[in-house]
């Protein structure tokens, strides 16, 4: 399941979940749920507009911030909630026509919409040395996730986040005891999986969206990964 940022720009709404009684609704908010939280939404009868953003994965500092919450609640001023409006809009273009920007502009939105989240937040002077490791591994398959269509390699991803190949093969082997074209192989997958029980795209677009070179490749993989072909899984989640 996808990171969720949700920003109500009109009227009042809020999340609810089931150890919730009652949600408070807020004015002009801008939430960031948590991956595979459930939850549902309230509102207060009236018009509401609410702009939805998904994610595969968010930076570190955010996922910091987060702790071990489900969410964050930021309010967003006037302004705010006009940039917020213009970003779904921007990006509904390259939802519905990907080109080859398109990765740019994602990356862009979820660091703007990260930037509101922890607007609030107490600055750090500098990250503790054990978390730097874990810090720049994060940021790496960050960045792989958001330009998955392309399937770059591990050296092109460790140079987004000013490290060497080896550098990050030696990181990802400590701190996950994996190799890095294992852990973005199983980013592609979950992805697919999210795509599968959530749209009704084709097999093919969803073997190009996450990276694979055919959609003969993306069953043969997918159905290793998870024990059960791409149609099985959709069927049955």
């Amino acid at each position: 399941m996808n990171w969720e940022f949700y920003a109500v720009t009109r009227g009042a709404a809020a999340p609810f979940f089931s150890n919730m009684e009652k949600p408070i609704l807020r004015q002009r908010t801008l939430w960031l749920l948590k991956a595979k939280t459930s939850y549902g939404w309230r509102g207060d009868g009236k018009q509401c507009l609410r702009a939805a953003f998904h994610f595969s994965s968010v930076p570190p500092p955010v996922k910091q911030a987060l702790g071990t919450r489900d969410f964050i609640a930021v309010k967003l001023t006037p302004k705010e909630c006009g940039e917020v409006i213009d970003l779904a809009k921007s990006l509904e273009v390259h939802f519905r026509r990907p080109n080859q920007f398109s990765a740019m502009h994602c990356e862009r939105a979820l660091l703007t919409l990260s930037l509101m989240v922890l607007k609030d937040q107490k600055l750090q002077a500098s990250l503790p040395y054990h978390q730097r490791d874990e810090d720049r591994l994060e940021r790496a398959m960050a960045w792989y996730s958001i330009h998955l269509a392309r399937n770059p390699l591990v050296e092109e991803v460790a140079e987004a986040v000013h490290m060497s190949g080896a550098n990050l093969r030696l990181i990802c082997k400590k701190l996950r005891g994996v190799s890095p074209r294992r852990l973005m192989k199983q980013i592609q997958i979950e992805r697919a999986s999210e795509i599968l029980a959530n749209t009704d795209d084709k097999l093919v677009q969803v073997a190009r969206e996450c990276g694979f070179q055919s959609v003969e490749d993306f069953c043969r993989v997918f159905k290793r990964e998870k024990g059960v072909s791409a149609d099985v899984w959709r069927r049955y989640t």
